[in-house]
């Protein structure tokens, strides 16, 4: 079964931090047998950068992947991490621990109205499969222009006031988030995913008399960028792996 595991570091992007995470997921991709791809050059130069993040429509196509598998290029993974496809019908989608309730952060159009489930997604961790690609469908192909959706993004407050979110910087969520919408897509997080399967999503551990989880996929969204690499190396020694 073809599968992909794609992420986004265009030219220049933090070496020091991805000489850590893409080690990780080089690890993971031989696990599952899964080709490593970086989108490196720029498709879109107009639109804001995360936005690249859609060539994996056309990507999947080309490549003829069964699965594709996103992952930011800040996202730590476990090497205990399990290949989620085996525990995933091909129908469904698969995006993080949880789902945002889209009112609070996008304006609902007819889409998401329709729809009626207002699931709003963070696109730092998507795997979909042939048959949920469009997902991944780039809004040139949608109902609506690039400028409408940008019109339609409400970062939150503390999204504004953390790591200064810009509504166009949301765009990918947004995008995904209404094809979710749009063409009716399942969708699924790892947090109901798992259980089903008796499959732990993290380590376990005593802190006092409570248990703490340090999850087995880690993205840390509300950290800026230049205290990242700190990060990387404390959860390393949380998880107690050597790179």
């Amino acid at each position: 079964m073809k599968k992909t595991i794609y992420t986004l570091a265009l030219r220049g992007y933090v070496p020091d931090l991805i000489a850590v995470t893409f080690q990780l997921m080089k690890a993971y991709a031989k696990k599952i047998e899964a080709d490593f791809v970086v989108i490196e050059d720029r498709k879109f130069p107009e639109r804001y950068p995360t936005y690249e993040k859609f060539q994996i429509w056309d990507l999947m196509k080309e490549r003829d992947d069964e699965w594709s598998f996103f992952f930011d290029a800040d996202t730590m993974i476990h090497p205990d991490f399990p290949d989620v496809t085996a525990m995933l019908q091909m129908d469904t989608t698969c995006a993080g621990y949880s789902s945002d309730f889209t009112p609070m952060r996008f304006r609902p159009d007819a889409p998401f109205l329709r729809d009626g489930r207002y699931i709003g997604k963070g696109t730092w961790f998507i795997i979909c499969s042939n048959l949920t690609r469009d997902a991944w469908q780039p809004i040139e192909l949608s109902d609506i222009t690039y400028e409408k959706a940008v019109e339609n993004i409400f970062p939150t407050n503390d999204e504004i006031i953390k790591i200064k979110k810009t509504p166009e910087s949301l765009i990918d969520d947004y995008v995904v988030s209404r094809n979710i919408a749009r063409f009716g897509l399942k969708h699924t997080v790892l947090s109901e995913l798992c259980p089903k399967f008796n499959c732990p999503i993290g380590i376990e551990t005593i802190n006092g008399n409570q248990k703490v989880i340090s999850p087995y996929l880690q993205h840390d969204y509300n950290r800026p960028l230049e205290q990242k690499l700190v990060w990387t190396e404390q959860v390393l020694r949380t998880w107690g792996v050597t790179l």
